[in-house]
């Protein structure tokens, strides 16, 4: 027994079949199984794939996912751009929202408003310290080189040109600014342990590495 493997130039998919010899004949039919059922998809196909296709990676999980705390969510793409925040403190059961006699209960009052807002503002800051704590630390070291170097371990340098995240550690998390790296500098021993940075309002910045977080585009 064989496997056939076809893979797409394209995407880099692969689809296996089974073969029972490496016969002309065993392939035309493993060849023939590939191809039966596959055409074209019409627009409307497409548009729903592509669709689900988004809904997938914006879903995916970019943190490592705590196995004693099933429970916790962990940060996703979609968290920056739609956060699952209740506007209004109901503790009732999600099935009464398909209710159309539940009675919905909305602000009303100034206290229930500042209410509201703390929690939402309490729900922030849970979320720019989970990114902080977990993503950004975990991101920053998986950009590091394990090579032996005497007792020491090099970090991945970031490269001139390349857009980093600047850690500010008296500014709050979701105002930390991006740098565009302009220069590399060399310690007296020879190493590179600071870079300067022009920032987003153009003035220049002198940061070392470890105030730095390569972005997750930067291939490893």
């Amino acid at each position: 027994m064989y496997v056939c493997l076809f893979t797409c130039l394209t995407i880099r998919a692969v689809h296996l079949e089974c073969v029972e010899d490496l016969s002309a004949g065993a392939f035309l039919k493993c060849l023939q199984r590939f191809m039966v059922g596959r055409r074209k998809l019409s627009l409307i196909e497409i548009q729903t794939v592509v669709t689900m296709i988004e809904a997938i990676l914006k879903n995916r999980p970019i943190t490592h996912i705590n196995p004693a705390d099933i429970t916790t969510c962990p940060i996703r793409p979609m968290d920056f751009l739609s956060q699952k925040i209740s506007f209004s403190l109901s503790v009732g059961d999600s099935e009464d929202y398909y209710d159309p006699d539940y009675n919905y209960h909305a602000i009303n009052t100034v206290n229930q408003a500042k209410e509201v807002l703390q929690n939402i503002n309490r729900l922030v800051e849970k979320f720019w310290n989970d990114w902080k704590t977990t993503y950004l630390t975990e991101l920053r070291n998986s950009h590091k080189i394990p090579f032996r170097q005497g007792r020491h371990c090099r970090r991945h340098l970031p490269l001139i040109g390349e857009v980093v995240l600047i850690e500010h550690e008296l500014t709050p998390r979701r105002m930390w600014h991006y740098g565009l790296v302009i220069e590399l500098i060399k310690s007296s021993d020879g190493e590179i342990r600071s870079v300067k940075l022009r920032g987003p309002n153009g003035r220049t910045l002198h940061r070392p590495i470890n105030k730095l977080y390569p972005m997750e585009i930067r291939k490893i």
